[in-house]
């Protein structure tokens, strides 16, 4: 959500939209000509309720730690030694139950944090 200024009476609106699939942000741009800033934020304002309108963005996709986990896990088969992808089947294995529910799009790193320390590093 950010308005940037690209040259004279020219803005670059870009619009967060969440994770996709692959667990990559996703953005919405629009280039907007207009000699003044206030234009722009109102056109902002608008797209955003398009885009909220027409179910894009975060709240359309969710997609949580644990589905973004399986994905990668079968892209990964394909480029790895068995016993690697085994490994890394066993982690994933470990760790989905205590991440797997998170949403990607509103995951930042002191929620993981939180939770490796909670169940992953005790200190006793």
């Amino acid at each position: 959500m950010s308005i940037l200024k690209r040259g004279q009476n020219t803005w670059l609106i870009k619009i967060y939209l969440g994770r996709g699939e692959d667990g990559k942000p996703k953005y919405h741009y629009e280039t907007f000509y207009t000699p003044i800033k206030s234009l722009a934020q109102d056109r902002e304002r608008d797209l955003k309720k398009q885009l909220r309108a027409a179910k894009q963005g975060p709240n359309s996709n969710i997609v949580t730690l644990g589905q973004w986990i399986d994905v990668w896990l079968r892209d990964v088969r394909k480029s790895v030694a068995p016993a690697t992808w085994t490994t890394y089947e066993s982690c994933a294995r470990a760790v989905k139950p205590f991440v797997g529910h998170l949403v990607l799009w509103t995951l930042d790193s002191r929620q993981l944090k939180d939770i490796m320390e909670k169940h992953f590093f005790r200190r006793e």
